[in-house]
């Protein structure tokens, strides 16, 4: 069916900006190593969910540049991984990433106002211009939903520091350490019906049609600096006819990057 892989990728979109996107992702340490004791730089775990979606998402709009790494294991999108870099500039974010998703190596970038893809090796008409122009006013039905997820992730961006509203709480935490540097892991559950009730316009009618499939929750850990920047990202959903698990890990914060369109000469015609 085709909206499973569109109801997956946006649950998992919905993730990823929470962390503020935010994603091949490194596992979880099976054993968290021993919690360093609190000390002036390492301040207490916040409480507050919102609190908490608000200062990461300050974090990350201040962060500039970044480097994403993601793992995806959900219907129609099992074992996908997706690598890349992101900038964002005030309200805009671009980003330049890789997809692998069943077996097809895919690219895309986005900046402001335009989007390209890259089509897998060996489907391109003309092997010398393997990139598109993502048209939102397409004839084609899998190049609007791809323009509308890439619209999406960028409109979100700038809306998801309120957009969870009381959805979401914070289950638990820890002061840590995350590859050897001072962290604080959260986890957290967001209700994904109230979440629906309050969603960013380019999630509303996807995430109603997940809880209309019985998905209830989307269950998380977070890691973040001691300041809030946003480290990696574990979730699941729960419920629902289909499982979703998705791992995400941020690294690079404010290294310089490049994303650019692709010239002009590997462009096909429209």
């Amino acid at each position: 069916m085709r909206s499973r892989p569109r109801l997956a990728g946006a649950l998992v979109t919905a993730a990823a900006v929470l962390a503020l996107t935010a994603c091949g992702s490194e596992p979880t340490p099976s054993a968290p190593p021993a919690s360093p004791s609190p000390t002036s730089e390492t301040p207490k775990p916040l409480t507050d969910f919102a609190e908490l979606n608000r200062l990461t998402h300050e974090r990350f709009m201040n962060s500039g540049t970044g480097r994403l790494a993601m793992t995806l294991d959900a219907p129609g999108m099992r074992g996908t991984t997706m690598n890349g870099v992101y900038r964002v500039d005030g309200d805009e974010l671009s980003f330049d990433m890789e997809m692998v998703v069943q077996g097809s190596d895919l690219r895309f970038v986005t900046l402001p106002g335009e989007s390209y893809l890259r089509l897998p090796e060996g489907q391109a008409p003309d092997p010398s211009t393997p990139w598109m122009k993502v048209d939102p006013d397409s004839t084609d039905e899998d190049m609007r939903d791809m323009a509308e997820m890439l619209a999406g992730m960028r409109e979100q961006v700038a809306e998801l520091d309120t957009a969870f509203g009381d959805a979401g709480r914070i289950t638990g935490s820890e002061v840590t350490e995350l590859d050897g540097r001072p962290a604080v892991r959260y986890d957290f559950v967001v209700d994904l019906a109230t979440y629906a009730a309050s969603a960013p316009k380019s999630e509303k009618e996807t995430m109603e049609e997940l809880v209309k499939d019985g998905a209830t929750e989307l269950r998380g850990t977070m890691w973040t600096t001691p300041d809030h920047l946003p480290l990696q990202l574990e979730t699941e959903g729960v419920g629902g006819s289909s499982s979703m698990k998705s791992s995400e890990k941020h690294t690079g914060h404010g290294e310089p990057v490049t994303i650019e369109a692709p010239p002009a000469d590997q462009l096909m015609a429209s």
